[in-house]
C-alpha cells in the first residue's frame, strides 16, 4: 500500500489547534444550550404573547371618513376599538402559533 501512489492523511487538530474531540464535544454542547434557551424562549412566548405583541403598532385605517363607527350592509356596526380588539387577537394568536413552532423545533434540535 505505501507504495502505490496513495497516503493516508490524517486529522488530527481541529479549528484554532484544539484537538477534534474537544471541538465536537463543544459544538455539542454550544448547541444544546442554544436549543434549550429556545425551548425556555418559546416557552416565555407562550406564557405571556402580550409581552411580545407591539401594541403601539396596531392601528387602523384612518383614510375612511367615518372611523369611529362603520356601518355594514346588514345594520351592525364595529367600532374603531372593535377593530384594534380584532387586530389584537390575531396578532396573539399568530405569537401563539410562532411560540409553538419555535418550541416544537427547539425540542426536535434539542434530542
Amino acid at each position: 500500500m505505501a507504495g502505490d501512489g496513495w497516503s493516508s492523511i490524517y486529522i488530527h487538530r481541529g479549528l484554532c489547534g484544539i484537538s477534534l474531540k474537544q471541538q465536537c464535544i463543544s459544538i455539542g454542547v454550544t448547541y444544546s444550550i442554544i436549543a434549550f434557551l429556545s425551548i425556555i424562549g418559546a416557552s416565555m412566548m407562550l406564557h405571556n404573547p402580550t409581552g411580545y405583541l407591539p401594541l403601539g403598532k396596531i392601528a387602523v385605517d384612518g383614510s375612511r371618513e367615518n372611523i369611529s363607527v362603520n356601518q355594514f350592509e346588514d345594520g351592525t356596526q364595529e367600532s374603531t376599538m372593535d377593530e384594534i380588539d380584532e387586530l389584537t387577537n390575531e396578532a396573539l394568536k399568530e405569537i401563539g402559533a410562532n411560540g409553538i413552532e419555535c418550541k416544537f423545533l427547539s425540542f426536535i434540535s434539542f434530542f
